[in-house]
């Protein structure tokens, strides 16, 4: 067509022309026009995954989003009006990938760009405790785990979730346990020169009352062989408390309004305000230094404020064998104190392939504003302290690393979970023993 009269059909007539055409139809890819994330993928059971697209607009039309799965084989999501996907039925402790996009629903359909691929990987559950509170890898697909409330260690393989342990051993013969009172809340794990540390919460229970089965900080030999796992407790260290007592007489950190004392010991009188999720310590953590010669205790309460903010409290104990093995008095360093945004401790590690520190902070209380816990590395001698995941649905409580790995696997202590059950809701420790679970995740960082 010779839209200008010319007798000659030249670039100027298909502009004229296009431009009539086009003239009402939306040819603007909505904004922005690549699409980005709102929640990144998020993991939220075994079995499901969260995301959330940024909202995109259109002047002239509505917004449709498409979520694709680029790895794991999960579903995509097909054309769909809300930025929210959350797909179910998803494999167990499996990586999935997803990327989203936008379109406005004119005739011309125009499409954003594909955000950038994010990766979550869905929730582990294993069986027979729910309050997974310390553990360290045994061998490359190993693991002995402690429940905070029971006596026992328990072995199980990560590579066969959804299974109960495949042995398990009771310790409370060999420790310093009140019969009427046995539970000895062990709370954290580490190897240590051939041994596996451990240490309970050396806290009063959630009544505020003092129970000596609390107090133990113990070395084992470990051996698992044809099926049997072997576990021996070479020494138990029972006075720590006393010796943090005249720690704080040096260093006022609240260690020892946070314990109750009277002349020098602690007060054996029931105390609610220094039950561990209120008022009271609370040791969680525990870690063979990077100088291989120390380690370092961590502390989910007391959380000392030198100025306006409360730090996470780490104390290093340089001789640890000489005291549990040999009831040597403790030597300690002077205490570290980290800014974990008002949080304690609930669990250290040392990663050796990462040559940081990993710290997994949390409220000091059973419950919090923000329900999450944050996993840091922590670079000691820089003093640098990086973020790596936040975990708004699961209380991780022990993180470890499998030899010669950089995968980061944290287990959930889940024991107040509520468990729907034909006699209504009943939380999670309370079910019997075959019932018990604990979730387990993996992250790379």
């Amino acid at each position: 067509a010779d839209l200008t009269g010319d007798t000659d059909i030249e670039a100027d007539d298909l502009m004229l022309f296009s431009d009539s055409w086009l003239e009402g139809v939306d040819t603007t890819v909505p904004e922005p026009n690549i699409t980005s994330w709102q929640v990144e993928p998020i993991t939220t059971s075994t079995s499901s995954i969260y995301m959330e697209a940024a909202t995109a607009t259109d002047t002239q039309n509505g917004i449709e989003y498409y979520f694709e799965c680029t790895s794991g084989s999960g579903p995509d999501s097909g054309w769909q009006y809300g930025n929210i996907y959350e797909p179910n039925g998803l494999s167990m402790g499996t990586q999935y990938s997803y990327k989203a996009k936008a379109r406005d629903t004119s005739a011309n359909l125009n499409e954003t760009g594909w955000s950038i691929p994010v990766t979550a990987r869905t929730f582990k559950i294993f069986y027979e405790i729910a309050d997974a509170s310390a553990a360290v890898a045994l061998t490359p697909d190993l693991f002995i785990v402690a429940g905070d409330e029971k006596n026992k260690l328990r072995l199980y393989d990560v590579d066969n979730p959804g299974s109960a342990a495949i042995a398990d051993v009771k310790i409370g013969d060999y420790l310093h346990i009140d019969p009427c009172h046995p539970e000895t809340d062990i709370e954290g794990a580490t190897w240590f020169h051939g041994r596996i540390f451990w240490i309970t919460s050396h806290g009063r229970n959630r009544d505020g009352q003092y129970w000596f089965s609390r107090y133990q900080f113990f070395a084992t030999s470990v051996t698992f062989s044809g099926g049997d796992l072997d576990v021996t407790v070479d020494g138990n260290y029972t006075n720590l408390i006393d010796d943090l007592i005249a720690y704080d007489s040096v260093y006022d950190l609240g260690l020892v309004d946070a314990i109750g004392v009277v002349d020098g010991h602690i007060d054996t009188n029931d105390i609610p305000d220094l039950a561990p999720k209120e008022k009271g310590l609370n040791i969680e953590g525990l870690c063979g230094a990077d100088d291989r010669r120390s380690m370092l205790i961590g502390f989910r309460n007391p959380r000392p404020k030198p100025e306006d903010k409360k730090l996470g409290l780490i104390i290093r104990l340089n001789n640890p064998e000489a005291v549990v093995l040999n009831g040597a008095a403790p030597d300690f360093a002077p205490p570290l104190a980290v800014d974990l945004d008002g949080y304690g401790i609930r669990s250290i590690e040392y990663s050796h392939l990462l040559d940081q520190y990993l710290i997994v902070a949390g409220s000091h209380k059973s419950g919090s504003e923000k329900p999450l816990q944050t996993l840091y590395k922590y670079h000691m001698a820089a003093g640098l302290l990086t973020w790596l995941a936040d975990f708004p649905y699961i209380t991780p409580e022990a993180v470890f690393q499998f030899p010669e790995s950089d995968e980061i696997h944290l287990l959930s202590d889940d024991g107040a979970l509520l468990v729907d059950t034909p006699d209504g809701p009943i939380q999670n420790k309370y079910l019997p023993k075959e019932q018990r679970t604990f979730r387990a995740h993996q992250i790379t960082p």
